[in-house]
């Protein structure tokens, strides 16, 4: 089955019955003359249909509040937050930034390690497992991922 043909409700010039294909070409053509009378108006001094429901929007002063779900956890007066989110697997933030790490019969898998959350990294493995942190991954190298990972080195 062919596919269907898009047309223009407007005739070519010359043709009064003929219903040509709409094309990017033809569009292109009808949409210029219309973009362009809108700049052309303003500077005219005359009123636009854009101008005119510009002037009837109100004013952007107020925002829509931000779900508290989309805010993230509170987090305590530590700095810090660290939740077991799997078995043996932590999720460790700020607030702000954030990382996890897994502890293992051999030791602590530490991965990243975000300079803003710096000491708090080794308090929080404090507070899961006296295990210490025999490996350390970063999931790329931006300051941001490694920029505490001289806690290890």
């Amino acid at each position: 089955m062919p596919a269907p043909r898009i047309t223009s409700d407007t005739p070519e010039p010359g043709s009064r019955h003929v219903r040509w294909p709409l094309t990017r070409r033809t569009m292109l053509a009808s949409a210029g003359p219309t973009a362009a009378a809108v700049p052309a108006a303003a500077l005219l001094g005359q009123p636009t249909a854009a101008a005119a429901a510009a002037t009837e929007c109100p004013p952007p002063t107020t925002t829509a509040p931000v779900p508290p779900p989309v805010k993230g956890p509170a987090i305590p007066k530590s700095g810090y937050l660290v939740a077991e989110i799997a078995e043996r697997t932590y999720w460790l933030t700020d607030g702000l930034y954030q990382m996890i790490f897994l502890v293992t019969a051999e030791g602590v898998v530490a991965v990243d390690a975000p300079p803003t959350i710096g000491n708090n990294i080794t308090r929080a493995i404090a507070r899961v497992t006296k295990a210490r942190v025999t490996h350390a991954i970063y999931s790329h190298h931006h300051a941001d991922h490694t920029g505490a990972m001289v806690l290890w080195t």
